[in-house]
């Protein structure tokens, strides 16, 4: 790392304890520095994620360890304040990451059907705002609501209700309705953690719904509205979406979350 970058200061437990399953999926914090800074620099060209910005948040959140019901990461995100641009420029994040293949070809793709623009991205009404600006957040990648539909989850349908505790040993109960879901960050985390995203399988690694982020497409009919879905099939990160109350349940999914 070179000495430019902030360096930042360690908690306990802060780089999440990992299972078997996902040892070394994960960047540590300096390494998200890195490349946060990185894809400014080369893509983003925002005057206001500096190094210091970053110094200035401090040490990120503790992240508890993840078992067979929680896949726990932390993570460095930015947020511009409106929601299209904040995932165009997330997924502009993913594709420079994951570059190319030896033959020229992404290892991103997007599907056909989206909408991309500003009419056919939105936040979800009752979705959580999010700060504008760099934030450190732990997050939940599809193993607690995996198996279960987004239409399921948003309703209230198999509601789990988890008591988070924090290093201290503070605990705060957590209820589906006062969720953070995943939304326009999903790209971005498949960027900042390029080997988590490569990793995902659909079983021990679910396939992860991003709630918070609605998207048409061209061939639904007016009103119909998906939820965001990041995958790893056939060599590419792939971002799609699923019909929120299509009644069908994928196995390889769940719905993401910030603690």
């Amino acid at each position: 790392m070179k000495s430019s970058l902030a360096i930042v200061p360690r908690q306990e437990g802060n780089a999440c304890s990992e299972d078997s399953a996902i040892k070394g999926l994960f960047s540590s914090p300096e390494a998200q520095i890195g490349r946060v800074l990185e894809i400014n620099k080369a893509v983003w060209k925002d005057g206001s994620i500096t190094n210091q910005a970053i110094l200035r948040l401090g040490a990120p959140p503790w992240c508890p360890p993840s078992d067979k019901d929680h896949l726990w990461a932390v993570v460095l995100v930015s947020e511009t304040g409106d929601h299209f641009q904040t995932l165009q420029r997330n997924w502009e994040a993913a594709v420079y990451v994951h570059g190319n293949d030896a033959g020229g070809k992404p290892r991103t793709s997007k599907w056909d059907a989206f909408l991309f623009n500003p009419q056919g991205i939105r936040p979800r009404q009752g979705g959580k705002p999010r700060p504008v600006g760099l934030r450190w957040v732990v997050v939940e990648l599809g193993r607690t609501y995996q198996k279960e539909s987004v239409g399921q989850v948003l309703s209230g349908v198999n509601v789990k209700i988890d008591t988070m505790v924090d290093s201290t040993g503070k605990s705060t109960v957590m209820r589906v309705n006062d969720r953070e879901w995943l939304g326009a960050e999903l790209p971005l985390i498949a960027a900042i953690h390029p080997e988590w995203a490569r990793s995902m399988n659909g079983t021990t690694i679910p396939y992860v719904n991003a709630p918070d982020t609605e998207v048409t497409m061209c061939a639904w009919q007016e009103g119909d509205h998906g939820a965001l879905r990041l995958k790893f099939e056939k060599g590419c990160v792939h971002l799609h979406a699923a019909f929120i109350h299509n009644p069908s349940i994928s196995r390889s999914y769940g719905s993401g979350f910030c603690r």
